[in-house]
């Protein structure tokens, strides 16, 4: 997640990127993903400034998260049913610490997909220094129901519905500001933990965010 000023910037990027060609597109076969996703962050679950386009409430925003391509392909090679993660850390002004995760179950033919896919825009514009590891992913979401995710030791989490004033239905944010070109964000209160890189996360009631996009791009 990134919520500042170079969030504006990759935004425009990724909208470019989904629906023009890119230097680096050429270079990859055509793909498509359609994607759901669990996060989880260190803002508060009452209000995370980030969705609005604020700064991170502790200066420094840590995120972790897990992806489902629910219906995708690079080039030839089928990445529907894949998941994948990732680790950052934010603050106003430069994003740090990424790294990408892959499912260590997937075939080797798809590991290969998954990590050219990850090493190229837009992905690969997300932080710098970047490192894409294995590891068994679970990724559990139902629509209005409490949804859960892991990154195998490196830790999980689980995200409760937020309800809103009609007391049955989950609050969520229209067109908010993101990385991704989401139109809606449905608002949950993560709790769990994630170790990595001498970063911790340790959640009771703060930020989670489930949500929907699609992106393509390739061009080889």
């Amino acid at each position: 997640m990134l919520f500042n000023k170079c969030l504006t910037v990759l935004v425009a990027i990724l909208f470019l990127v989904t629906f023009t060609d890119c230097p680096n597109a050429q270079n990859q076969p055509n793909w498509e993903i359609s994607v759901k996703f669990l996060i989880a962050d260190n803002c508060p679950a009452s209000g995370c400034s980030c969705l609005l386009g604020g700064g991170p409430h502790h200066d420094m925003c840590r995120a972790v998260g897990v992806m489902q391509i629910t219906e995708g392909n690079y080039g030839d090679v089928s990445l529907t049913g894949q998941n994948f993660g990732l680790i950052n850390e934010f603050t106003s002004e430069a994003t740090n610490c990424l790294s990408w995760y892959i499912d260590e179950g997937a075939s080797t033919e798809v590991k290969n997909a998954l990590r050219d896919l990850l090493s190229n825009p837009p992905f690969g514009m997300i932080g710098e220094g970047f490192e894409i590891k294995e590891t068994p992913i679970k990724f559990i979401s139902e629509k209005g129901q409490t949804a859960s995710f892991s990154l195998g030791e490196f830790g999980e989490m689980t995200l409760t519905p937020m309800i809103g004033g009609d007391g049955k239905t989950q609050m969520s944010i229209i067109n908010p500001t993101y990385p991704f070109p989401v139109k809606e964000i449905f608002l949950s209160s993560a709790k769990g933990y994630f170790k990595d890189y001498g970063k911790e996360l340790k959640l009771t009631d703060h930020s989670g965010e489930v949500g929907e996009f699609t992106l393509k791009g390739g061009g080889r």
